[in-house]
């Protein structure tokens, strides 16, 4: 008896979420979703605060996010900016903890990244920048057509 309860359960789940609703999955609007056959890119930098020649941060964060947000600009149409503190041995042995500026960029060109990882480099004093690249299927979500309707009449 209990298993033919939960079984209509779940067939009430399965029917509301096939339409009888009103509503279906498809009737959601996203942008950009038709692309999720093909991922796009991702591209995310960590770039170290620490001065390669000093090992200590010479610049302060908020110059720093500032400089790189210009370079960014320059090469992409958007960026998401993270602030993070992390650690690393260099090639010598050294021990250096420092903060770190993340990066991500969807819809980027990897000649893009490269620029903003050059110029970024050379303004801030960098041995290096991480890079991961990964495959993602990205886009923008702006609500079934009810909820914003609703949320255009108040």
């Amino acid at each position: 008896m209990e298993v033919n309860w939960k079984k209509g359960i779940l067939m009430c789940f399965i029917a509301i979420m096939t339409g009888v609703s009103g509503s279906t999955v498809s009737d959601l609007s996203f942008s950009g979703r038709e692309n999720q056959e093909n991922p796009d890119k991702e591209y995310v930098i960590y770039i170290g605060l620490n001065d390669k020649d000093e090992y200590h941060q010479r610049i302060s964060d908020e110059e720093a996010q500032e400089i790189v947000n210009a370079i960014c600009l320059e090469y992409v149409s958007g960026y998401t900016m993270q602030e993070a503190s992390g650690a690393w041995v260099d090639d010598s042995g050294t021990l250096t903890m420092e903060k770190t500026l993340i990066y991500s960029f969807h819809n980027a060109d990897l000649e893009a990244v490269r620029a903003i990882m050059d110029k970024s480099l050379t303004a801030l004093n960098q041995n290096s920048i991480l890079i991961e690249e990964r495959d993602s299927v990205s886009y923008y979500y702006s609500g079934t057509g009810e909820e914003q309707q609703e949320y255009d009449k108040d």
